[in-house]
């Protein structure tokens, strides 16, 4: 009981550190945006469902209906994320402590014991825990924080793979049958991460009942896929078909791709940084020892490569497990898919897209503990490591740290601040700017100042994850150009010389009184497509 209130201490106040380390651009990320720029426009501004150009995964499900009642709640989008992260967070945790503790009982052939499940839990603590507190150290950790990444396909693959098996009520089932075929219509990665695992783990653990002889089609079907395991097939495929019907009458844009020879290159470019990084971080102690402070040590911690390490042994004693349980093979099919076929699929551009992945690689290390059988002697190990990572967080904290978690005056981009008030001071009518700046703008702007994307290069109109109604509204002059992510050149050479020049520190905010020929560069493309 003492180690699972430490380990709960522990887990609450480092999930307080990440949230206060967290920084601001995660949250202001033009793919997170997405969804409250989406809500906003929708509820707010009353805008067409059937304009919008969406994003190759549309995140209808669940994350729309979140996000569009957080924004209600708390009518500002910093906060409503913030408020997001921390219930995403939670909700994670609670699933983690459920999932392994079923894995667990399925390993051992017999329910846990309070003691024992208090162990589990007390593991899953302390290794959320040391996620949250690494994040700032392998940024790709933050998807735990975030809407319109892939997270809530994540949250529903932990929360199903238990339920099936312990479930039979024809209630529950239609429940989970309705959630996995939205989620799937939203976020195909479902597929991958969910139902393609549950198919392998049905044919190496066929069910076998003793009097079941039926040898026909049917009878090797049921033994391979029980019941609820059908279900989760049913709902991934008719899942697929749905999102091709979407597809044909509202606008979702295509995935971006590159060629599996330079995606497999990239990939492994950065894991070889990675390693390089770690082996550079420990020359640098070996050598600095003692004379080097804790703090720079910490803020240089190879955590990548250590996440990486922990996932290459996860899938290999995976993969040497898969004869054992169910849940081996599900998790060696769910380390091996969600790593390798981003990278087949030329998925893999950069470092951001370690995404995909990022569910592998946080179940890694619980995998570890998992097969080390959650022994107490090794959490007395890891709590002391938590704490010693929680220390130094926190001392590296800006203080109050009140101020720091809370954000307090940081809940408006200082662009969009700025947008504002010459806005009121000059009676903008409209907003044009390069993609990030653009959505901040719609999204954060208290006189709900109405922002545009221009392309980059032409300048003309873009429908990429926007509405095509807000660029062929008539708009009152005048114009604000924001021309930081356009070219001072290229916007003199599309929209002309401007009226007035102004702005805010380094941003640099154009006017233009007669905006006609602004205006008709953003309607361009949408009245050559009419």
């Amino acid at each position: 009981m003492l180690r699972y209130l430490v380990a709960l201490i522990l887990f609450f106040v480092s999930l307080g550190i990440s949230l206060a380390e967290s920084p601001e651009e995660i949250y202001l990320n033009s793919d997170i945006l997405y969804l409250p720029a989406l809500a906003l426009d929708l509820f707010r501004d009353g805008g067409s469902f059937f304009s919008w150009s969406f994003t190759p995964s549309p995140y209808f499900f669940p994350d729309l209906p979140v996000v569009s009642v957080l924004l209600f709640l708390f009518d500002n989008a910093y906060q409503a994320l913030y408020c997001f992260a921390f219930l995403q967070i939670l909700t994670f945790t609670v699933l983690m402590e459920r999932f392994w503790i079923f894995v667990q009982e399925e390993h051992i052939g017999k329910k846990l014991s309070i003691r024992e499940s208090r162990s589990v839990r007390s593991w899953v603590l302390v290794l959320v825990s040391i996620l949250l507190l690494g994040a700032s150290r392998f940024p790709t950790f933050y998807i735990l924080f975030l809407p319109s990444i892939h997270t809530s396909a994540f949250l529903i693959s932990l929360y199903t793979w238990p339920f099936i098996h312990q479930t039979t009520q024809r209630r529950s089932r239609i429940f989970l049958f309705l959630t996995l075929l939205f989620t799937v219509i939203s976020d195909r990665i479902l597929v991958v991460e969910l139902v393609l695992p549950v198919f392998f783990a049905g044919i190496f653990f066929p069910e076998l009942p003793p009097n079941d002889r039926d040898r026909r089609p049917s009878g090797v079907w049921k033994r391979l896929l029980p019941e609820n395991g059908r279900l989760v097939l049913s709902a991934g495929i008719l899942g697929l078909l749905s999102h091709s019907i979407l597809k044909s009458f509202l606008y979702i844009e295509r995935p971006g791709t590159i060629p599996f020879p330079l995606s497999l290159d990239r990939a492994v470019a950065d894991g070889t940084r990675f390693f390089e990084d770690a082996a550079a971080w420990f020359r640098a102690v070996i050598h600095a020892g003692v004379r080097d402070s804790t703090s720079n040590v910490a803020a240089d911690f190879p955590a990548p490569a250590i996440t990486f390490l922990c996932y290459a042994t996860a899938l290999c004693l995976s993969l040497f497990r898969i004869n054992r349980t169910k849940s081996d093979v599900f998790l060696a099919f769910f380390f091996s898919l969600l790593f390798f076929l981003p990278i087949a699929a030329g998925s893999y551009v950069d470092q951001y897209s370690l995404r995909y992945a990022a569910p592998a690689l946080i179940l890694a290390p619980a995998y570890l503990g998992f097969v080390s059988g959650f022994r107490k002697k090794f959490l007395n190990a890891a709590l002391f490591a938590c704490f010693l990572i929680a220390a130094t967080a926190w001392n590296s904290l800006p203080k109050p740290f009140d101020n720091t978690l809370f954000r307090n005056d940081r809940w408006t981009p200082e662009e969009t601040s700025c947008v504002d008030k010459i806005a009121e001071r000059h009676g903008i009518s409209l907003a044009v700017a390069d993609f990030w700046t653009a959505k901040r703008i719609r999204v954060f702007s208290q006189n709900k100042l109405p922002a545009i994307h221009a392309a980059y290069g032409t300048l003309e109109g873009s429908h990429t994850i926007s509405n095509r109604d807000w660029y062929l509204r008539k708009y009152d002059s005048p114009v604000a150009v924001l021309t930081r992510g356009l070219g001072n050149e290229n916007v003199l050479s599309n929209y002309g010389v401007p009226d007035k020049k102004t702005g805010c520190g380094t941003l640099e905010i154009w006017i233009y009184e007669n905006p006609e020929r602004i205006l008709q560069a953003m309607r361009r493309p949408f009245q050559k497509t009419k």
